[in-house]
């Protein structure tokens, strides 16, 4: 079995990523968002920093890439996100992605099947950085 119906509430999902200096530049170069908090140590630390701060969009496009490639996969397309940054990331931080789908919509105006999937993403220390929910649509 595969599609909507292969996707049960309460399946789970983990996978973890290390943030890394490479990742950070190519998605400044990608944005054109060259903010001095993500890009510069001295002026981070001249303002009560400790250091720079990964994009938190960078997370996010991390997250939707899991959704569209691996859980629940190819064909998955996000229609809605919410997202709550809760604590910094910095580079060489290792993140710990969680997915929980928490219901499933078959009936809907859109006619789609939507999976809804809470996340939750947590360093390498235990503190919770980033938490929401996407609403995607599958096959």
């Amino acid at each position: 079995m595969s599609g909507f119906d292969y996707y049960e509430t309460g399946a789970i999902y983990y996978i973890e990523k290390t943030i890394t200096e490479n990742m950070l530049l190519q998605f400044a170069n990608l944005t054109g968002d060259f903010n001095k908090v993500h890009m510069d140590d001295e002026y981070c630390i001249s303002h009560g920093l400790k250091s720079r701060i990964v994009h938190g969009n960078l997370i996010l496009s991390l997250l939707a890439s899991v959704i569209g490639m691996e859980f629940p996969g190819e064909g998955s397309v996000i229609i809605s996100q919410t997202a709550d940054f809760l604590y910094p990331v910095r580079i060489k931080d290792t993140l710990a992605f969680h997915f929980r789908i928490t219901g499933k919509n078959d009936q809907n105006a859109l006619e789609l099947n939507i999976l809804n999937i809470k996340f939750k993403v947590i360093n390498q220390n235990g503190a919770r950085v980033l938490k929401g929910e996407f609403k995607v649509a599958i096959k």
